[in-house]
């Protein structure tokens, strides 16, 4: 009895990645080919404008994780008694935290004065903050492994603003149809996660509210470090594009967004290797220190043969699709995206080592990189911006991503041995191939 609801389990938690993986897969490949197309309209500096907007507004959205999924999660499966009522406290929260970000900008615009176009297209995106209350329904249904709602809700959203996107650039209003859109994608999401809740709850939705002051304060609390940690992250990865828009042109960051088009697609295949290796390596930790490290070795290595891959095939064929994907006029790009491209190597090794971070207990170690990589990286920019523009953000952000993802593990006797894991497992597919030779 035990082993058939072990199959269905294992069978549920199957399909739940697949409807991730199918999901993101789709996600990606839309969302690339409309800013491909969006680019073209635009051109180098209007593009600028919207992707300087588009880069505050995923620095601000980090807020919502003031109700962190993870603790979220955790508190629903503890106490399901209690769903209901933490869907609907952490809904409104995030409803009122975007209504209070939409009117800040605002009152920023009018002290600023003067014609910010920028400011005036971040205020229309930050309305999308507010109907992210919808959050934490995602949460339920992916603590739940009914991710599918989850993926059909957000693809819906993305395939419509995808569809506004293209109908905008026949349009005079390009850019603010363009912010326009990212509103509409949060809009149909949210609708969708709330009518699939409601069906899944069979009664529908109880919209009583008790405010339990100690379950609140307890979410709050444990989210909070959280919250840090994932500002961090943010700032970490998207700093690169808002120091470009303020030191350099717009023009310079509408080519450096480009590459980052170009760069940042392939995460989900980390993502992917990632979730299906790394229970692997948890299973070879419970078996001994020598088939950890195998699987840790494994895991690293199939992940470099990814981003090698990836980029040896961008590094080539960027001379020829950057023109035919984005247009002659972005052909500055070809150079930026040959460098920023093999960040991919230590950013996928980044993302494998958190989880290794969490699991040996060194969140602390992982906070503190975090913080460290993003520091680097604005100090860099600093320095190679005014000198170099968007090529000297390109090299910033590959050397902040070195060392996040491998070199600061030097540094720790414990953390040294990883990295020695990491620079072994460069050689695995050769290992793997002379092995089966012989």
């Amino acid at each position: 009895m035990l082993n058939i609801i072990e199959k269905i389990k294992f069978s549920q938690a199957v399909r739940n990645f697949n409807w991730l993986v199918g999901g993101s897969l789709v996600r990606v490949v839309v969302t690339f080919l409309t800013w491909s197309v969006v680019a073209r309209s635009l051109g180098p500096s209007d593009f600028g404008v919207i992707q300087y907007s588009l880069s505050i507004y995923m620095i601000i959205q980090v807020l919502e994780n003031i109700i962190h999924p993870t603790v979220f999660k955790k508190m629903i499966l503890d106490q399901p008694e209690r769903e209901q009522n933490l869907v609907n406290l952490s809904a409104l929260l995030l409803a009122a935290l975007g209504l209070a970000v939409v009117l800040v900008i605002y009152i920023i615009r009018i002290f600023v004065g003067g014609e910010r176009e920028w400011l005036f297209l971040l205020n229309i995106m930050c309305i999308a903050l507010v109907l992210r209350a919808s959050n934490p329904i995602s949460y339920c249904f992916d603590a739940k492994l009914q991710s599918s709602k989850t993926v059909l809700a957000q693809t819906f959203g993305v395939l419509s603003a995808a569809l506004l996107r293209f109908f905008a650039v026949f349009t005079p209003v390009n850019l603010l149809l363009q912010a326009i859109a990212s509103v509409l994608q949060q809009a149909v999401s949210c609708i969708l996660h709330f009518k699939f809740y409601s069906d899944f709850k069979l009664k529908g939705l109880h919209w009583q509210l008790k405010l339990n002051r100690a379950q609140l304060g307890m979410l709050l609390r444990k989210s909070f470090p959280l919250l840090l940690s994932a500002g961090a992250q943010v700032i970490f990865y998207r700093v690169d594009q808002v120091m470009l828009g303020a030191m350099a042109t717009k023009k310079e960051l509408g080519v450096y967004s480009i590459a980052v088009k170009l760069s940042e697609p392939w995460f989900f295949l980390a993502g992917a290797s990632i979730n299906t290796l790394f229970p692997k390596v948890i299973e070879g930790k419970r078996k001994s220190l020598a088939q950890y490290h195998k699987e840790l070795d494994r895991l690293f290595g199939i992940l470099f043969f990814f981003a090698v891959a990836i980029g040896f095939t961008v590094t080539v064929g960027a001379p020829f699709l950057i023109p035919f994907l984005f247009g002659e006029q972005f052909s500055d790009s070809v150079g930026i995206t040959q460098v920023l491209i093999w960040s991919n190597v230590f950013l996928f090794w980044y993302h494998a080592q958190q989880l290794w971070d969490v699991q040996e207990q060194k969140i602390l170690f992982n906070l503190i990189k975090t913080i460290f990589g993003a520091g680097l990286n604005i100090g860099l920019n600093i320095v190679l911006i005014p000198k170099w523009g968007a090529m000297g953000c390109a090299i910033s952000s590959l050397i902040a991503y070195f060392f996040v993802g491998s070199g600061l593990n030097i540094f720790i006797k414990e953390t040294r041995v990883l990295l020695k894991i990491q620079l072994y497992s460069c050689s695995y597919f050769m290992r793997a191939l002379i092995k089966k030779l012989s």
